[in-house]
């Protein structure tokens, strides 16, 4: 029996994860709402690290992709999708926090 390997899926979730954070970062960043994070209400433990994620994408994007922001992001990203039923809480939170924060034209 052939099993196949876990590291595409892990691969595909980790961009997702990425993919949305930049997505909504750059959605704050437009809309000047990315100073209102710190205002969220933290209702679980994972939206402590929904909110720095978001906040180091933030910070990428204004810095630049080899800035160390980004550097702590990729990183970041790495631990939190090692585990894909926390990565999929991960991207619950993300959502929840952005809700929030306040429409934006990229929430999801």
């Amino acid at each position: 029996m052939t099993t196949q390997p876990a590291a595409p899926d892990v691969a595909r979730l980790r961009a997702n994860c990425a993919r949305e954070v930049f997505a909504v970062a750059d959605a704050l960043r437009r809309t000047g709402r990315q100073r209102r994070l710190r205002d969220v209400t933290i209702v679980l433990p994972i939206d402590h690290a929904s909110v720095e994620a978001v906040e180091l994408a933030c910070l990428a994007l204004a810095e630049g992709e080899l800035s160390e922001a980004a550097a702590d992001l990729d990183r970041f990203l790495d631990r939190v999708t090692a585990d894909a039923a926390a990565a999929e809480r991960f991207l619950q939170s993300v959502r929840s926090v952005v809700r929030r924060v306040g429409p934006t034209s990229q929430a999801r």
